[in-house]
């Protein structure tokens, strides 16, 4: 399950990395620009290796006890100063991170409960993972839609 697990998010990556590469700089996605959408990936990516430690501690993660919108606006205002090429970079890096952390855990750390709750949700670390492939096939979908690609 977990190689399986690591492959989609890999797949799913890679093909967000594929068409970011396609955008031209001047492409506006709903309030966004490349550079605001990268800013916004690297705010997830930095989340999901954040909260692998807190989730297995039964912590809420930052992302579950604030709004998307304002986790969202924090996360592109905090790299307004970076590249597009220093965003891509950082984008790689924490994949590479979280994959690494992934790798070194066990079946039950992924699908276990250890006390985290959204709402009346139980939250384990798998319902973070397939969010995470379902938030870069969402937003491939969503640019390859916008566009010419």
């Amino acid at each position: 399950m977990k190689d399986e697990l690591i492959k989609d998010l890999e797949n799913a990556r890679k093909n967000l990395l594929e068409v970011i590469s396609k955008i031209p700089e001047d492409f506006v996605i709903d309030k966004w620009g490349k550079k605001e959408l990268l800013a916004h990936f690297c705010g997830w990516d930095e989340e999901d290796v954040v909260c692998i430690p807190q989730i297995l501690s039964g912590q809420k993660p930052k992302s579950l006890r604030m709004s998307m919108n304002r986790f969202n606006e924090e996360n592109v205002s905090k790299r307004k100063d970076k590249s597009v090429k220093e965003l891509l970079e950082e984008m790689k890096s924490s994949r590479k991170n979280f994959l690494k952390q992934l790798s070194s855990l066990t079946e039950e750390q992924i699908t276990g409960f250890f006390g985290t709750v959204l709402g009346k949700k139980e939250i384990n670390l798998l319902w973070i993972i397939k969010e995470t492939i379902d938030h870069d096939k969402n937003h491939t979908k969503d640019i390859e839609g916008k566009t010419d690609l």
